[in-house]
């Protein structure tokens, strides 16, 4: 009988514990431990529990990440999966995306326009990574105009040529006649000076990591925003893939 009680008082002491806990969770908190130690089944559910909290913590990070416009991943999710590449030493391209004469655009047709510009771009990638790429690719948001793709280095070029047609055939619509028509509008541009702004057209700069002998976050940076600033300056939409071997 004394043996019979304490098991059963240890086991409803279990699952006490396990009922606050499974509330914290489901509540949001995802830091609750359960303080259960053995070896026998509640001893093991306490170590599943807590293993279940740390990828919901993650789960919610990647959440709470996510831009609002197009759900896309951001940039926690973009560095993790850069991070792991690099580690793991898995080839990839980097695809630096960003939409040129998009602020003359958002200032003539307004941030409603703007913003729906950006979701439909959104999923102008997804929809190119799904016909083009693997089901390994990501596709993040950095933010404003700005994307990444990370795919494999024998897609990139591939995905950059079936992203630049979608875009340009879907450009004309988010246009009025009249400017769709003369190819571009006349506004006035930050010092009160009036300009001719062109449609909006895409570039892509793309970097690969075998051209690295210790590729990092930082390099690729740098080199994507580099390169970026080359393809502003070029009429139309392009792509351009680094080829220099670095350190």
């Amino acid at each position: 009988a004394p043996v019979a009680l304490t098991v059963i008082t240890s086991i409803r002491r279990s699952v006490r514990a396990l009922q606050k806990v499974t509330r914290e969770i489901a509540a949001g908190s995802f830091e609750s431990r359960l303080d259960i130690k053995g070896s026998d089944e509640f001893g093991l559910l306490a170590l599943d529990f807590a293993s279940m909290g740390r990828k919901l913590r993650e789960l919610e990070q990647l959440r709470l990440d996510a831009n609002p416009l197009t759900s896309l991943p951001g940039n926690l999710a973009i560095d993790r999966e850069l991070e792991r590449r690099i580690q793991k030493e898995l080839p990839f391209a980097h695809l630096y995306i960003d939409l040129d004469n998009f602020k003359a655009y958002g200032d003539r047709y307004g941030y409603k326009s703007g913003s729906d510009v950006i979701a439909r771009v959104g999923d102008l990638l997804q929809e190119t990574v799904k016909e083009a790429g693997t089901k390994d690719d990501l596709v993040g948001h950095i933010g404003g105009d700005d994307y990444v793709i990370l795919t494999e280095p024998e897609r990139a070029e591939q995905l950059s040529e079936l992203l630049i047609q979608k875009f340009d055939h879907l450009v004309p619509e988010l246009y009025t006649e009249e400017d769709r028509k003369k190819g571009f509008f006349v506004g006035k541009d930050r010092y009160g000076v009036e300009r001719e702004s062109p449609l909006l057209t895409i570039s892509i700069a793309i970097t690969h990591s075998d051209n690295y002998e210790h590729p990092s976050l930082l390099a690729i940076s740098r080199e994507s925003a580099s390169m970026k600033q080359h393809l502003k300056n070029l009429d139309g939409s392009n792509y351009l893939v680094d080829r220099r071997r670095r350190n």
